[in-house]
């Protein structure tokens, strides 16, 4: 079995353990220190503050099972990365939040990842998560390793630990236990809600409550066959009024005018365009254009939801040496195009054949399409092993 090591700080070493033990694919979590300047230190030693370590754990994991990647979002999704040497009542240097990288690929995914959650103001303050090669690592006395398993009744883990566990096996487990008790074993769409749950003002913030949602959606026809689009003269939500990349039901109103008003005309679908005249999106789903054999997207500042579908078609370009960039389009581009796509979703990547009757290139779906396309597909059923970070099986 070809195991590989990953080594987080979390703040306690005892949280970051018993959170890690329950993830499938982990074959042992070992508690330590790391990062500091004092050899073989104590647990004494570490608590003074002299010693520059932080709590750490060494996570073995088989990658046949589980990435590093997901791993990462286990790290980020259950700790506050944005206070510095604390966590919680926790406070000291040892507690700080910290990656220690074993090799480039570990590096690249952490920086990656944490560049991508600043920028996306997951929270509200920015991330003090240090990343730093791993030099040494100093197993904890014997007493701390399965602290939370073999002290349970502790206060500590009681009160802080416990918790915490709760939190983490709700946020990766309702969306599994939804599909497990629905049986589903076929292509299906998944709607996260998040909603103001009571009678109130209209500035009310809470109480708050979620949704899961699910239902079989196969693959759209026009993924294979493609569709006519226009330009609609319903222009596209400003930053400034409804914000386009936030995910709000509020602002489908106005891609459903764009709709019914292209299906009326006689079209599949609509492009809206900016205040400013500049491309920006379609109603359900984030344009591609292609121009000598370069992938082009509307910037995140021409009011576009910043999509996961998106995000995920360029990195699938510049995997396979396609030239891919994000900047404002030209509604005449969209005219004299070699190819055209629309990505979302439920879309996934379906060609747009023409836009106000202009054709795309020939009329059909084109080449690149086509090889994204089957690049995607490869990757979303689990048959390209460079991208298994990405899925998660339902049914092991």
């Amino acid at each position: 079995m070809n195991l590989k090591t990953a080594t987080f700080g979390s703040g306690c070493f005892w949280c970051t353990e018993a959170i890690f033990e329950l993830v499938d694919g982990v074959e042992d979590v070992i508690s330590g220190y790391s990062a500091g300047n004092t050899e073989n230190p104590t647990y004494k030693d570490v608590t003074s503050g002299t010693t520059n370590h932080a709590e750490v754990v060494n996570v073995i994991y088989n990658p046949s099972k589980i990435s590093y990647l997901e791993l990462l979002e286990i790290f980020w999704r259950t700790h506050d990365p944005t206070t510095l040497n604390r966590q919680g009542a926790d406070v000291g240097t040892q507690y700080r939040s910290i990656i220690l990288f074993h090799d480039d690929e570990q590096k690249k995914l952490s920086e990656e990842t944490l560049k991508k959650l600043d920028k996306s103001g997951a929270w509200n303050s920015p991330i003090v998560t240090k990343i730093e090669k791993f030099e040494k690592f100093y197993p904890a006395e014997n007493y701390h390793q399965n602290y939370y398993e073999l002290n349970p009744n502790n206060s500590y883990c009681s009160y802080v630990i416990s918790p915490k566990i709760d939190k983490f096996k709700k946020a990766f487990s309702d969306i599994l236990k939804n599909l497990k008790a629905n049986n589903y074993q076929e292509d299906i769409y998944i709607r996260l809600q998040g909603y103001i749950d009571d009678w109130g003002e209209m500035a009310l913030q809470t109480p708050v409550s979620t949704s899961i949602v699910s239902y079989p959606r196969p693959r759209a026809v026009a993924f294979k066959e493609g569709k006519n689009f226009t330009v609609s003269s319903w222009q596209r939500l400003d930053d400034n009024a409804s914000p386009p990349r936030i995910k709000a039901s509020a602002n489908y109103l106005n891609s459903r005018l764009a709709s019914i008003q292209a299906k009326e005309s006689g079209y599949d679908g609509g492009i809206m365009l900016t205040a400013n005249g500049k491309v920006s999106e379609g109603p359900g789903g984030c344009i591609f254009i292609i121009r000598n054999g370069t992938l082009i997207t509307s910037s995140i500042t021409s009011g576009i939801l910043e999509s996961i579908t998106r995000d995920s078609i360029i990195e699938i370009a510049k995997k396979f040496k396609l030239k891919a960039e994000s900047r404002e389009v030209d509604r005449t581009e969209l005219y004299i195009a070699q190819e055209i796509f629309y990505c979302g979703t439920g879309q996934e990547i379906m060609p747009i054949l023409s836009v106000d009757k202009m054709l795309a290139g020939n009329g059909k779906p084109g080449e690149i399409t086509r090889f994204l396309q089957n690049k995607f597909t490869e990757i979303v059923r689990g048959n390209n092993k460079e991208f298994n970070g990405w899925i998660y099986p339902v049914y092991q």
